[in-house]
């Protein structure tokens, strides 16, 4: 065992400038971990946006309001009966007077379930508490709220396009996926989010997802809402035998991300001793998801937007994504990255970490179930910050909430206001950390939870949105499918892809 710097070992194209600190490698063989998190794995469907399976959205709270959220438990298990959850004692903001909402009757459009409070059939207290607390406030504020569900995703962005444009809408929020949000919001079809309501962090129980909010501002005014914007997003799956193999602690990982080190370098320098010690692949990832991942964590993306202008932009040429590009090139020049073999199928990498064949593995909670089966054991970490950053960054996505431009303002306020005490009212407070007993029962190391998904990975703060998601046509392959072959030209790549990056942010804008 010894203590020194750490230092690069091999030639690499970039030196990224980063915090450094001092660190202890172990060559011997670390103790095992004394605590192992059993119990069953979560549900999640592979290969579908989820990126961990939770109680509904509705029930759980604003992150950043937990306190002592470390001395829970982690053999919780969830109540079979719930209190009576009292109706938000939400006032008028900036006013002495509560809303009056003058008996207006709001319909909230989607494409997946319907909700009325005079009609729902609850099941169990939970569910019956909330419906209490639904109906209390729409006495209180005189109004009534109903979800419908109008079709399938394409029905409803047609039927909100059609029905605004004849200035008589058939819902007062429409859900909408982010592409169908864009050329709209765009042209004016949605009213501007400026009234008292719009304060969105007054109603902390909703989980609000700021960086979609970020992305629906035109004249620095948001246009529509999102929740849901706290998930864990992607990281880094390490095999704890794999790196005492290689002569590194098992908690290293943990402790440089604890400590704020946790970096592109030293990142590096992990990899550079699991190639030179181990005999095992040091990643696997497909080239699309480092790629991303790797903007995503210099503070970047496929796709940049402009707050004040309301308009995308194409980043190609800043510092970030450039130093991004370099840094995942080098993954694969130095060798880093497992080639994909011949022939192999579409989920090669994720059987050669379950397998324990494979250092690391960049992916997200989908993959949770499937590590049932891997014998060794394993942490999660976010993904290394790199050097344009000071904090780890996620990627973050969401569907969007938007109130027809036809509504006077009052009445899009009004609109709003009704829609944040009403979500916030399926908010049950003694329920308030049931993710993490989730995320206890799927994850190997309560660190992954504690320190990874909430220190790290549940703050709204550190969310990038995947902006491509609004510029219609956008295929970021062009470039990750070019980005990992031999001989590969950063500078050309990015210059073959100008023109096409171009002209879809162009349309996306106009």
């Amino acid at each position: 065992m010894w203590t020194e710097k750490l230092k690069f070992k091999h030639n690499i194209k970039l030196h990224y400038k980063h915090k450094e600190g001092e660190r202890t490698l172990k060559k011997n063989k670390s103790l095992k971990l004394g605590l192992i998190i059993g119990g069953a794995l979560l549900l999640v469907a592979l290969g579908i946006g989820i990126f961990m399976m939770m109680p509904d959205s509705e029930y759980i709270g604003y992150y950043n309001n937990v306190e002592n959220i470390d001395d829970i438990n982690e053999d919780h298990e969830e109540d079979d009966d719930y209190a009576y959850i009292p109706a938000p004692d939400t006032t008028y903001v900036g006013d002495a007077k509560e809303r009056n909402l003058r008996g207006m009757e709001i319909i909230v459009a989607n494409w997946w379930g319907d909700y009325d409070t005079d009609t729902f059939e609850a099941i169990g207290d939970n569910q019956q508490a909330i419906l209490e607390a639904r109906r209390e406030l729409e006495e209180r504020y005189n109004f009534r709220l109903r979800e419908v569900n109008i079709g399938d995703q394409a029905t409803v962005a047609q039927i909100a396009t059609e029905t605004i444009e004849s200035g008589n809408p058939d819902a007062h929020i429409f859900v909408l996926s982010p592409t169908s949000f864009v050329p709209m919001n765009i042209n004016g079809f949605f009213a501007s989010l400026d009234g008292s309501a719009a304060n969105f962090g007054d109603v902390s129980e909703v989980n609000w997802n700021y960086a979609m909010i970020d992305a629906t501002m035109r004249n620095n005014i948001p246009h529509g809402w999102s929740q849901g914007g706290t998930l864990e997003g992607d990281g880094l799956f390490f095999n704890m035998r794999i790196l005492e193999e290689a002569g590194v602690d098992s908690e290293f990982l943990f402790d440089l991300q604890s400590e704020g080190n946790w970096n592109w370098n030293y990142f590096l320098e992990v990899a550079q001793m699991i190639g030179d010690n181990a005999g095992a692949m040091t990643l696997v990832a497909t080239p699309h998801d480092f790629l991303q991942q790797t903007l995503t964590s210099n503070g970047t993306g496929f796709v940049g937007y402009d707050p004040e202008t309301g308009r995308f932009y194409n980043p190609m040429t800043t510092t970030e994504f450039i130093q991004a590009m370099e840094f995942a090139q080098s993954i694969f020049d130095e060798g880093i990255a497992a080639q994909t073999p011949e022939g192999a199928s579409w989920d090669w990498h994720y059987q050669a970490f379950i397998n324990g064949n494979a250092a690391m593995m960049l992916s997200g909670a989908y993959i949770l179930p499937l590590l049932a089966a891997m014998e060794d054991s394993w942490g999660f970490v976010a993904f290394p910050a790199g050097p344009a950053t000071d904090r780890h960054h996620f990627m973050s996505i969401g569907n969007i909430h938007a109130i027809p431009h036809t509504f006077t303002s009052q009445e899009a306020d009004d609109i709003l206001f009704a829609w944040q005490i009403w979500t916030a009212a399926a908010y049950n407070a003694d329920d308030y950390n049931a993710w993490i007993a989730s995320a206890l029962h799927a994850h190997y190391h309560s660190r992954s939870v504690h320190e990874t998904l909430r220190r790290h990975l549940r703050n709204p703060e550190n969310a990038i949105p995947m902006l491509q998601a609004f510029v219609p046509g956008l295929q970021t392959n062009f470039i990750s499918d070019l980005m990992w072959r031999e001989d590969s030209d950063i500078e050309r790549i990015i210059e073959d892809a100008q023109p096409l990056w171009e002209s879809l942010i162009n349309m996306a804008n106009n």
